[in-house]
């Protein structure tokens, strides 16, 4: 590589750059190299540059590599006498060149274009923002929209609602150069369901920039109705049964013992087909709730299928899960039997409670911060408080207890909210440091801290309130000793 500059200087020789040039062309065919030569255009003038672009068979113009359409060899261009005939001649032949090329061009591209448009799948291509930028007759015929109302909409507003978590990762997915399949249940204008594959293959620009996606497109609904329809073929129903990533479970209807369960029933919940065939899920612990069981029967006798029925379900280690359970029932061996498919949808469950839960204290502490600024008086704020806990924070009870100084050094309810006034009357709690104050209240108030108790039934700190809390309803407790600062605030604001 060379900067040419160098030229400029009035060095022996370099008036003939172009000269310098040739000989380089006759030495560089014979050795595997490449010579590149720089030209800053702030430096060359105009004719100089015209004559460097017509004898460089490939210039680079802006980190762009073209071929070049006004080349000449250099020693074409340098040989003395070439005639206006001569050089109609090269023009000619780089326009007839040039054209041949570009006719190519045009009927590849036209072929392309009718294989698409004449394709039995459906075709359309998104942009780097997933937006549809074409489509084929075949996706309109498929999705019943006309070409005009496809375009220039996102492809996730024609997916299922139930399934967009999962397209919105396959999308991102889509950035990196591997073509991925994938199965998508897809509006049509008319509000029917259609499955569909999907083989999506990611483009990208010149500089390997992500700009978007081929997708080819096939109806498959037919072949999904065919699958239902073909589940009691028992060959079939193996293939399908053994193959599911869902985990699978035939019980007995009348008594609930398995009888048969595939792999992913072994992955989900830790029992091997040896220990799971011919015991009933009930004694495997595997219902959390056994009357969710028994409600769960009843249905299904009733009416004969269950789709996505959520429940809690203990694994082997004792963890439980939250999982969607469609069920059918079949004959199974000549036995009336339930079919179970079951889906672990834990994950999805935990962040929709999380988000829940976020948003509830969002707004309990925007109505708490809104009942200190409009409180006239201490005990409606304290009461306030107690209610915006309850109803936006989803709190069975809440209550203000105060410190009192007698003997006992007994905790005071003076405000409270919610179910079960009677406990606060009951509980008999102090912030002493003995059995009634070493509970998460009386021991937020000495130390100053946050005091939780995740489960009242098993926590010994707890025994001077289990049965009560039993009674009331209440699994957990926390105490909050910032409500003293608060407390003192009040006590200036209203003093």
């Amino acid at each position: 590589t060379g900067e040419m500059t160098w030229v400029l200087g009035g060095a022996p020789g370099s008036d003939k750059l172009i000269e310098s040039e040739a000989k380089l062309n006759r030495f560089f065919p014979k050795n595997d190299c490449v010579a590149l030569c720089q030209y800053d255009r702030n430096f060359f003038s105009p004719e100089i540059l015209t004559g460097v672009i017509h004898t460089h068979p490939t210039v680079v113009v802006g980190g762009v590599m073209c071929k070049n359409f006004y080349y000449i060899p250099v020693d074409e261009f340098l040989k003395s006498g070439m005639n206006s005939s001569e050089e109609v001649d090269r023009l000619l032949k780089n326009l007839i060149d040039r054209e041949r090329m570009e006719s190519e061009i045009r009927s590849i591209e036209e072929k392309y274009r009718r294989i698409v448009t004449s394709a039995n799948q459906g075709v359309w291509i998104i942009d780097r923002d997933f937006k549809i930028t074409f489509v084929n007759p075949r996706i309109c015929e498929m999705m019943g929209y006309a070409e005009q109302e496809l375009l220039g909409h996102r492809i996730d507003e024609f997916i299922s609602s139930e399934e967009l978590i999962d397209n919105a990762k396959k999308m991102k997915e889509g950035h990196s150069e591997k073509m991925d399949t994938y199965d998508r249940r897809c509006m049509r204008k008319d509000g029917e369901m259609i499955w569909v594959t999907i083989s999506a293959t990611p483009l990208f620009d010149s500089k390997n920039v992500f700009e978007g996606a081929l997708n080819m497109i096939t109806d498959i609904t037919q072949r999904k109705q065919i699958e239902n329809e073909l589940r009691e073929s028992e060959e079939k129903f193996s293939a399908a049964f053994t193959a599911s990533p869902d985990a699978i479970v035939i019980t007995r209807l009348k008594d609930g013992v398995i009888v048969e369960i595939n792999e992913a029933f072994t992955k989900l919940f830790g029992f091997t087909r040896k220990q799971a065939r011919g015991v009933s899920a009930v004694d495997l612990s595997i219902w959390v709730d056994t009357k969710d069981r028994s409600v769960f029967i009843d249905t299904l006798v009733k009416e004969k299928e269950i789709d996505n029925w959520e429940v809690q379900l203990r694994r082997k280690d004792g963890s439980i899960i939250t999982v969607i359970d469609s069920a059918r029932v079949i004959s199974f061996q000549n036995v009336d039997c339930v079919l179970s498919v079951i889906r672990d949808i834990s994950d999805r469950k935990r962040t929709e409670m999380e988000l829940a839960s976020l948003n509830r204290f969002l707004r309990m502490v925007s109505d708490v911060n809104q009942t200190l600024i409009r409180a006239t008086e201490e005990m409606s704020l304290l009461v306030g408080t107690c209610r915006i806990v309850v109803e936006e924070g989803g709190y069975r009870l809440a209550w203000v207890g105060m410190m009192e100084y007698d003997e006992e050094k007994t905790v005071k309810p003076v405000a409270l909210a919610g179910f079960g006034a009677e406990y606060t009357k009951r509980a008999n709690i102090s912030w002493a440091d003995n059995e009634q104050g070493r509970g998460p209240t009386g021991t937020a108030i000495r130390t100053g801290k946050t005091v939780i108790s995740i489960d009242i039934a098993r926590d010994p700190r707890m025994v001077p309130w289990q049965a009560s809390a039993a009674e009331f309803g209440y699994k957990s407790s926390i105490a909050l000793p910032w409500l003293l600062v608060l407390l003192r605030c009040v006590d200036e604001i209203f003093n």
